[in-house]
């Protein structure tokens, strides 16, 4: 559904709007690449929360439009920006909440993926997240 949502918002913002927002978002994208090359810099890796908050149930069928929406982007925050600025990114369960999943982000320097595949695999060597519960 987010890949749906994504295209029709697209499409509307080209019609209303032309290049210009396409413009300004390129700019924005160089703005944090840059931004975030200069932290990895000093860092092996960033470490985030997959989401800010506790995973939402999914919408059932008979949900309306702005359900569909909020759950759609409401998920996006904390990893979106990396798909602008191209850094990879791995997810990895660390833990459970009322039963759903935790996730933690790990974000890499450009074209250093396997680094990141080193730091997940030491971590789930270390914690068995099944067994992590908040």
């Amino acid at each position: 559904m987010t890949c749906k949502m994504f295209t029709i918002m697209g499409d509307y913002l080209h019609q209303n709007f032309g290049y210009t927002l396409y413009g300004k978002g390129q700019n924005l994208a160089r703005k944090a690449k840059e931004a975030y090359d200069k932290i990895l810099k000093e860092y092996d890796c960033l470490v985030f929360p997959t989401l800010p908050y506790r995973a939402p149930k999914i919408p059932d069928e008979k949900a309306n439009m702005d359900d569909y929406l909020q759950a759609a982007f409401g998920m996006v925050g904390n990893t979106s920006i990396f798909d602008a600025t191209g850094h990879p990114v791995l997810q990895i369960p660390v833990g459970k909440s009322e039963g759903l999943p935790i996730g933690m982000s790990l974000v890499g320097r450009h074209f250093d993926e396997a680094k990141l595949y080193r730091i997940a695999r030491a971590w789930e060597k270390e914690v068995d997240w099944k067994k992590v519960n908040n």
